[in-house]
């Protein structure tokens, strides 16, 4: 049991040291950042530019930019938007939460500021991923914690994701669409505003009308337009040349309205290896996870309201996640099929059975890659965190400078300034 006699003196302590953190230097520290090892999360000095071709918006690292003076679209892929020092903007400032981490310890996949171990004068951010007396490693894009993947929540994903397409920005130019029919010549699908109607002509029973995701390259080259699985690119770091991965992590975000009839929905998902199909029937407020033709697990639904309802299908960290309106409904952890990573460059659609709905806000994400130091597929901490240390990496894991580099990889509690709040 705790001795009594020391509670009080120690509290007396604790309040005299936020205190004097609070009078001293402030409790919440204003910082402005000035990298863009934490993108898409936060940004430092950057372009911010809208595509003439589609007017997505392109946001670009202005320390190591384009030396041709044009950025590419990573949402369409156009080549000739030319910066001007009009598109030029500072890095985001953000709050410290100095007092965030005197009751309590920091969390996984939490931002945080921390002294850099070479500079103690210098604040870095990045976000918290191995956690006291862990062993992380870093295989194929992924983290593992002691030989187990590290898995997301949707809320997770969210806060990290990259959006690799958004079909609210479509190109002028005469291109391939990304969202198409599978069968043109006799869908129910038509392009509509902002997305596709589905006319919920008669079909078979068992069949799905379907609209298929294609990808396509979207950076510079000759093969900036051609179709090909999803890739570990940043759109972020222009002036960076290297090699990239396939990615199979993919969140599928979109808006159901107008859903009417006593049929079905689908959404298919493909992870490099095997497919997974989300069917929901939204009448009967049911749906159900299958794969290779076998139902894995089954939840229950919501009822749609007349406003509509906001979609999200995930396959991330060998976990499959379905959530209506921001709650999950379903989720299923998986373990990969022993066989080769062939993704895909069409790892998403959309089908109908029975039902007419309008299908709007269709967007793309795929998962932060991780690296390791010399860019390769695996990276191993060479012990377990000791009980005050914490790995931390940055979201863009091309450039961020972060306990991968670093020896020893773990931070001290005691380095660590706070927990970042909003960007403004």
């Amino acid at each position: 049991m705790y001795n009594r006699r020391w509670l009080l003196p120690a509290g007396v302590l604790l309040l005299l040291g936020v205190a004097r953190l609070c009078c001293l230097q402030g409790l919440v520290l204003p910082v402005r950042i000035s990298s863009g090892s934490m993108y898409s999360a936060l940004v430092g000095p950057h372009y911010s530019k809208s595509c003439a071709d589609c007017g997505f918006s392109i946001v670009c690292d202005a320390t190591q930019s384009s030396q041709s003076g044009f950025v590419v679209c990573p949402n369409c892929g156009f080549a000739k938007n030319e910066l001007d020092l009009q598109d030029l903007r500072p890095g985001q400032r953000v709050l410290i939460d100095r007092a965030a981490f005197a009751l309590r310890s920091p969390n996984r996949w939490e931002l945080v500021a921390l002294k850099n171990p070479s500079n103690q004068q210098r604040l870095e951010v990045k976000r918290v991923v191995g956690l006291p007396q862990e062993q992380i490693e870093i295989r194929d894009g992924e983290v593992y914690r002691d030989g187990q993947i590290l898995r997301k929540s949707i809320d997770q994903l969210r806060s990290v994701a990259v959006c690799v397409h958004d079909h609210s920005h479509q190109p002028a130019s005469d291109r391939q669409p990304r969202w198409a029919a599978e069968n043109p010549g006799t869908s129910g699908w038509s392009a509509s505003a902002g997305g596709f109607h589905q006319a919920g002509r008669a079909q078979h029973a068992r069949r799905f009308d379907w609209i298929t995701y294609r990808h396509q390259a979207c950076f510079s080259g000759p093969a900036a337009h051609d179709e090909r699985p999803v890739l570990d690119n940043y759109g972020y770091n222009q002036g960076v040349s290297r090699s990239l991965n396939g990615v199979s992590d993919l969140l599928l975000q979109c808006r159901l309205e107008e859903l009417q009839g006593a049929g079905r929905m689908a959404f298919m998902v493909h992870d490099g290896r095997q497919a997974w199909r989300v069917v929901w029937t939204p009448a009967a407020g049911k749906v159900a996870l299958e794969s290779s033709e076998r139902t894995i697990v089954k939840a229950e639904t919501p009822r749609v309201q007349d406003g509509g309802i906001r979609v999200e299908y995930s396959i991330c960290d060998d976990q499959v996640v379905f959530a209506l309106d921001g709650t999950t409904i379903l989720t299923h952890p998986y373990r990969p099929q022993d066989s080769p990573f062939q993704p895909t460059s069409r790892p998403l659609a959309i089908g109908t059975s029975g039902v007419s709905a309008r299908v709007t806000d269709l967007r793309v994400f795929r998962d932060i890659y991780y690296l390791d130091p010399s860019f390769g597929n695996n990276w191993t901490g060479h012990s377990p965190l000791a009980l005050d240390e914490y790995l931390v990496l940055g979201d863009n894991a091309p450039i961020s400078l972060d306990s991968r580099f670093w020896r020893p990889p773990g931070i001290k509690r005691k380095s660590l300034v706070g927990k970042v709040l909003t960007a403004f």
